[in-house]
């Protein structure tokens, strides 16, 4: 429950500040094919 809850408000704030895959790769720390992986809930 909490993790689609995170995982949605992620995602709207993603779209809302039109930040690219790559840009939160680059401030996470880590690979993009992460990042999405994550964004699709499969983390």
């Amino acid at each position: 429950m909490f993790k689609s809850l995170i995982l949605s408000e992620l995602k709207k704030q993603k779209k809302a500040l039109s930040i690219p895959y790559a840009s939160i790769a680059t401030r996470s720390g880590l690979g993009i094919a992460t990042v999405k992986r994550a964004f699709r809930g499969e983390l």
